[in-house]
């Protein structure tokens, strides 16, 4: 990951061409577009995208768990600062 600060452009960033709204980095719906693109260009499918970082399948890890673990954690830190 990278700390630089993205500011949108004007363009959707899935390659449409379209035109974001003011403040946006995709059309509508677009960013699923784009997430499901590089999903596919990168691991096949979404299951090859869950095999390669250790979910689903008989020896995977549960990802419904792992979220929920992650986003109480995240929410805790939230908590504690507020």
């Amino acid at each position: 990951m990278t700390n630089e600060r993205l500011i949108p452009d004007g363009k959707c960033w899935c390659g449409c061409g379209g035109d974001a709204n003011l403040g946006k980095f995709f059309m509508p719906t677009h960013d699923r577009r784009a997430e499901a693109m590089v999903i596919r260009l990168h691991y096949g499918s979404i299951v090859g995208f869950l095999h390669a970082h250790g979910y689903g399948g008989p020896k995977g890890n549960n990802l419904t768990e792992a979220y929920a673990e992650r986003s109480g954690a995240m929410n805790g830190r939230m908590a504690r600062r507020g």
